[in-house]
């Protein structure tokens, strides 16, 4: 859980967007939330968490429905459990809209 000391206010804001669109899912398999955040971190990296923010601003400013935010998160989160590396999140890149700052080490 180390990482989670780096930079909480991360953490928690991909937590909450977790919670929000994937909760009855998380629920439903017993996923502790953070722990699930963790995993898309070691696995796709640290950046994946700026883009899953981005992601979600990009799609809140362009009206996209919820199924469609649910099914991006519910797919790379699924990448992440299977520890499949070789997947390719769909929030790849949407980092860039994401009102989180930028850490230099990402």
């Amino acid at each position: 859980m180390k990482k989670l000391k780096e930079n909480p206010t991360l953490y928690g804001i991909v937590k909450t967007h977790l919670e929000e669109y994937l909760g009855d899912i998380l629920k439903e398999k017993n996923l502790d939330p953070i722990k699930c955040v963790s995993i898309l971190s070691v696995v796709f990296g640290k950046k994946v968490l700026r883009d899953i923010d981005g992601f979600i601003v990009f799609a809140k400013n362009h009206n996209l429905d919820r199924t469609d935010i649910r099914s991006c998160l519910a797919h790379d989160l699924g990448g992440a459990m299977r520890m499949d590396k070789l997947m390719l999140p769909k929030v790849s890149d949407y980092g860039q809209y994401s009102n989180i700052k930028k850490e230099t080490n990402e």
